[in-house]
């Protein structure tokens, strides 16, 4: 067994490869997982990943697809993936595994460093190591946010203590301020940064909190200015609920969080929390009671003990944004990946915990110092092996959806996402069976009616299809995604006079959507209208720059009417979007290019 005085006296080095080890090891089944849930639109099918000229846009979008989030860093690193593995989940799994890596090492360099204990610093890290709510961080791609926002977090706060011991160094703060920026852009959660660096100056250096205040103002500051460029980048705003409905369900969202951090045993692979309306009812003023012990107990603890009042207050603080009080992500209230730093503070919490009782017991009662190691290592092992088992969820979306639904059986965001999946394996009898149980809890819902035509579309049951869009349109007439959907089936069927018909009804509705433009240009070329279908062509690429069959298409109308150094420059646009596209490539051959 390991002796902490040993800890004590030892090189830092081997420890630290020991928790890498335990850290590679218990993520190592993730390397050869699939892409799941938004891994598909950020990834698999995000065309802005191919082309590093992206990376301006990056900074002065939002997420594609996801226009509430300001995230360039996460895209940034993604697009880096991309341009070194190409669209191979696996390169993404393995960075994903390196940050979580970098991040151990980081807690116990930081742990070492405030409580000047390499035992409880060795401690803190194997917990943070095999701890199993980091299970969908690191296996879900997607999460890689957390990873990001947590890596640059503990950079920003472990530059911070350095400046606090070495005074005379304004390159560590300034360090720190940069970390801090990067952890901003990665995920808006960091945003709990100042709090931390405010709680670490009471905590420790309380004399000082009243000189150093400027420093803190410094980060204060710089969320000020992330804030306004989030607010000029945005286009679209959150979700939004009465603050009523946030305040009474922040109490239950908090405590469910705590419940899965401290018990990590009790799992689900989606977590549902019914949203609380008020304080009417008893169950919402016993979580508001709760909340307030546990405001009691950090209280307490400022008193008795600030070693484990910092990192136990370290996960109130850090939880905070991942409750309702801040975002409010309906139907994902709960997750699992929101936990990641705010585990940070746990494993700092529980490695004190445990330290202290150990002393503490072993003083009294020396031949106890074997069960207490076998007690920790046990645990230990228990955590590794549920959050390797865990990570299998992730293998592809199948396997997570189907485990979902058993966690969930009536959540109709989870029987939609598992019928999609089922779709994408082309098990469509399996897709029908479960979008029907869907209609049958949402009837009045037409996206539900939708889905269900674009499943019988897609199985080649056209008249099924038509009547789910039909009936789509009832509850909804103006929809133009349903009209888009209800076009193209009649286009598959050949009736491209009824397809126009309904395309030129959704351009009414969206005139800016550049594939309904495309579309529409597609039938006037097969009706021989070239003059209307080259003005719906560029419709389509002024609204999308990067719609190569728009551009192909031009070329093939410049090529039929002679105008031979148009369709070379709109097949050379075509094939610098799409460079392994071989029509577009024979198209200028015969050209003579």
């Amino acid at each position: 067994m390991i002796s902490f005085k040993k800890i004590k006296n030892e090189k830092i080095y081997s420890y630290l490869a020991f928790i890498v080890f335990i850290s590679l090891l218990v993520f190592a089944n993730t390397l050869f997982f699939d892409y799941v849930w938004d891994d598909t639109h950020q990834i698999k099918y995000n065309r802005s990943l191919r082309d590093i000229k992206n990376i301006y846009d990056f900074f002065l979008s939002p997420i594609p697809e996801m226009p509430m989030y300001y995230r360039p860093i996460f895209m940034l690193s993604l697009l880096i993936d991309y341009q070194i593995w190409g669209p191979s989940p696996f390169g993404f799994h393995l960075t994903n595994i390196l940050l979580n890596i970098f991040s151990n090492i980081l807690i116990f360099i930081v742990v070492e460093r405030i409580f000047k204990s390499r035992a409880i610093a060795f401690i803190a890290a194997l917990i943070f190591a095999v701890h199993p709510s980091h299970s969908s961080s690191v296996s879900y791609i997607s999460a890689r946010n957390e990873l990001l926002c947590g890596f640059f977090v503990l950079h920003a706060f472990s530059f911070y203590t350095k400046y606090k011991m070495e005074r005379n160094k304004r390159i560590h703060l300034l360090l720190s301020l940069t970390f801090y920026i990067l952890a901003l852009l990665s995920k808006e959660m960091a945003i709990t940064m100042p709090f931390l660096v405010l709680l670490y100056e009471y905590a420790f250096h309380k004399e000082d909190i009243r000189r150093d205040f400027k420093h803190i103002f410094l980060f204060i500051f710089t969320t000020f200015i992330y804030f306004l460029i989030r607010l000029l980048v945005l286009e679209a705003e959150a979700q939004s609920f009465p603050l009523l409905w946030r305040l009474a369900t922040f109490s239950k969202v908090l405590l469910y969080d705590l419940f899965m951090l401290f018990f990590p045993f009790f799992h689900k692979a989606f977590h549902k929390v019914e949203i609380l309306e008020g304080f009417s009812n008893f169950l919402s003023l016993l979580y508001l009671l709760c909340v307030l012990l546990i405001l009691a107990l950090t209280i307490f603890l400022s008193k008795y003990d600030r070693r484990l009042f910092f990192p136990f207050t370290w996960i109130i603080i850090s939880l905070i944004p991942a409750t309702t009080i801040i975002t409010f992500i309906y139907p994902t209230l709960v997750a699992e990946r929101y936990l990641y730093i705010p585990s940070m503070g746990l494993a700092m919490f529980l490695a004190v915990f445990y330290y202290d009782i150990y002393n503490l017991i072993t003083k009294k009662f020396p031949r106890k110092a074997l069960f207490l190691k076998i007690a920790f290592g046990l645990i230990t092992l228990v955590f590794l092996v549920l959050t390797f088992e865990r990570n299998f969820e992730y293998k592809d979306n199948l396997t997570l959806w189907k485990t979902a639904k058993e966690d969930e059986p009536y959540e109709p965001y989870v029987i939609d996402k598992l019928a999609q999946s089922l779709i994408e394996k082309k098990y469509y009898a399996q897709a029908e069976v479960e979008l029907k149980r869907l209609e049958m809890i949402d009837y009045n819902n037409p996206q539900v009616h939708q889905k269900l035509g674009n499943l019988y579309k897609r199985w080649g049951r056209y008249d099924l299809a038509e009547a789910k869009y039909l009936l789509a349109l009832k509850f909804a007439p103006d929809d133009n995604l349903v009209l888009d959907d209800l076009a193209d089936l009649y286009k598959r069927k050949g009736d491209l006079d009824r397809a126009l018909s309904i395309f030129l009804r959704s351009i009414e509705i969206e005139p800016k959507d550049s594939n309904v433009n495309y579309e529409i240009g597609e039938i006037l070329l097969q009706k021989n209208d070239l003059f209307q279908a080259e003005k719906f062509f560029l419709n389509a690429i002024a609204y999308n720059p990067d719609h190569h069959l728009a551009f192909s298409r031009l070329g093939e109308i410049y090529m039929f009417i002679g105008r031979i150094d148009l369709a070379k420059e709109m097949f050379k646009k075509a094939l610098v979007l799409e460079p392994e596209n071989e029509d577009y490539k024979n198209k200028l051959l015969m050209i003579g290019q």
